[in-house]
């Protein structure tokens, strides 16, 4: 969301920066945390792993993915290592 107030939907590359589940979850191998560099990828191989399936409708379901500030709180060097898992986008 821009100063102004307004929005646009980016349609570019594999956006995986909302996860719903429905409970009970299985276990997911990890030794990280949501937020950092390259999790929602490892997340999704991971998901898929366990045997999930991954979807990312991103064009039916809308999320709002603001940063109030450019701070980062980490740098390419912290990117998550894994087997990475783009799920493409979908109504």
């Amino acid at each position: 969301m821009s100063e102004t107030g307004s929005s646009k939907v980016e349609t570019s590359g594999y956006l995986q920066d909302c996860w719903i589940f429905k409970a009970p979850l299985r276990p997911v191998k990890s030794d990280w945390y949501l937020g950092k560099l390259g999790c929602d990828s490892v997340l999704s191989y991971e998901l898929k792993q366990c045997g999930y399936e991954p979807r990312n409708p991103c064009h039916s379901i809308r999320v709002w993915h603001v940063h109030a500030s450019q701070v980062r709180h980490y740098t390419t060097e912290d990117k998550i290592s894994g087997t990475y898992l783009c799920v493409e986008q979908t109504s």
